[in-house]
């Protein structure tokens, strides 16, 4: 064999290495809901001791030292969260949450932790 024929061997397999390990990072970073095919981000959502979060608060982008957080509105559901939270009068307790940007609405009610205005 010569040696330009294995070079280009060489560098077919590093190019089809390299292209494995992204896909295995994006299929890792990403989460597919197969019932729609749509892609979306896992978001881990943190409410502070201190934070009163009502559906105000749900609606707007959070921003924390001067850098915006991630937060409920880069979910795609959250129109009916914060009509759920305005109706039913409620804020979410501080915790620590995450959810799929694609999650359903009632998938996230399973997950967050309400409690009524005072």
């Amino acid at each position: 064999m010569s040696k330009v024929k294995i070079i280009v061997k060489r560098v077919f397999c590093l190019i089809a290495i390299f292209i494995i390990l992204m896909s295995a990072f994006f299929i890792k970073m990403y989460y597919v809901d197969e019932r729609m095919g749509i892609i979306g981000k896992d978001l881990s959502i943190v409410i502070y001791e201190d934070e009163f979060v009502g559906y105000i608060e749900v609606s707007n982008p959070k921003f924390r030292n001067d850098s915006r957080q991630i937060w409920f509105d880069l979910w795609f559901e959250n129109k009916k969260l914060i009509d759920y939270m305005r109706k039913n009068d409620l804020e979410i307790k501080p915790g620590r949450y995450c959810i799929n940007q694609c999650d359903r609405f009632e998938k996230v009610l399973s997950i967050l932790e309400f409690e009524k205005i005072k």
